[in-house]
């Protein structure tokens, strides 16, 4: 691949350098193969992260929310906190006709009906406080519904 400036295109002489020595320094900063290495990189990292924490995994997108969030949560069955540091994540959820399920460590899980909060999401989007070991739910907060 070529370029050309229009000043190449009717003058045998350029100020700055030659055609080739311009090639060459772009090559060196911006090979083919680095900007789509790095796009590709880029939105891995962008991706992932989101990615696993749409998935209800423990740690993963917890430290956004807790503060103004899932600090404030209380359980409905013993108005105690829902969260204790690492309890709460963002996940995905869904309808089936046995009733709500979030994904909890990467799997569809039944939510019981006395764990879903009557509280708003700030992103609109769900969230889940579990215990890990035997996973126990302690609380699910819903999006609104359309």
């Amino acid at each position: 691949m070529e370029f050309h400036d229009a000043d190449d295109l009717h003058s045998p002489h350029r100020s700055g350098g030659s055609n080739q020595q311009h090639r060459e320094v772009f090559k060196l900063f911006f090979p083919a193969q680095s900007v789509w290495f790095g796009a590709y990189l880029a939105s891995f990292l962008v991706v992932a992260p989101n990615a696993l924490s749409q998935e209800g995994y423990h740690n993963q997108g917890h430290s956004q929310w807790h503060e103004y969030f899932y600090n404030h949560l209380m359980r409905n069955d013993t108005k105690t906190s829902c969260c204790s540091m690492s309890d709460c994540v963002p996940t995905q959820s869904r309808m089936t006709p046995q009733g709500h399920e979030v994904k909890i460590e990467g799997k569809w899980t039944r939510v019981p009906p006395d764990k879903v909060l009557k509280v708003s999401p700030p992103d609109g989007g769900a969230h889940v406080c579990f215990t890990n070991g035997p996973i126990q739910i302690l609380c699910v907060v819903l999006p609104p519904e359309i």
